[in-house]
C-alpha cells in the first residue's frame, strides 16, 4: 500500500516512538511504501535542523542529514503536475506509480531479453503500418 506522509509524520517517525515511528517500520519492512513529491522531501531537509530538535538529534547521535538519508532510502518520490489537471494526467499519474504495471513491463523485458516476445524496433514497425 502507497501511503504519502506529512512531514509532522517523518518527523515524530524519525526521533521518537509512536504511530509515526510504527508507520516507517512498516515502510523499512515494505509492508508500505511511502511516496512523497521532491518539495516535501526539500520541506522534511527544512525542518530537521531546528533549534528545539537538536537536542533529541543529539541524544540519538545523529544529524539532520542522516534523517534525511534514511527517508530517501524507504521513499518512491513522484512529480506534482503544475497546472489544470485533466482526466489523462490522473490516469498517466496512476500508471507511471502502478507496481502492477511496473510489473508487467518489467516480465515483459525479460522475455525480450530471453528472446520471446517482440523488440521495441519491431513493434515501432507494426504500428507504424497500421492504418
Amino acid at each position: 500500500m502507497r501511503v504519502v506522509l506529512d512531514t509532522n509524520i517523518w518527523v515524530s517517525g524519525l526521533l521518537w516512538r509512536g504511530l509515526p515511528w510504527r508507520l516507517l517500520r512498516l515502510a523499512a519492512l515494505s509492508q508500505v511504501v511511502p511516496c512523497m513529491a521532491p518539495e516535501m522531501l526539500g520541506e522534511l531537509a527544512e525542518v530537521q535542523p531546528y533549534e528545539r530538535l537538536r537536542p533529541r538529534l543529539q541524544s540519538l547521535r545523529l544529524e539532520a542529514a542522516d534523517l534525511v538519508s534514511y527517508a530517501m532510502s524507504l521513499t518512491t518520490f513522484f512529480d506534482v503536475p503544475s497546472g489544470p489537471i485533466n482526466d489523462d494526467d490522473v490516469e498517466n499519474i496512476m500508471l507511471a506509480h502502478s507496481p502492477k504495471l511496473r510489473k508487467m513491463l518489467d516480465e515483459a523485458e525479460q522475455r525480450i531479453r530471453e528472446g520471446g516476445g517482440v523488440s521495441h524496433d519491431d513493434m515501432r514497425a507494426l504500428v507504424g503500418q497500421m492504418p
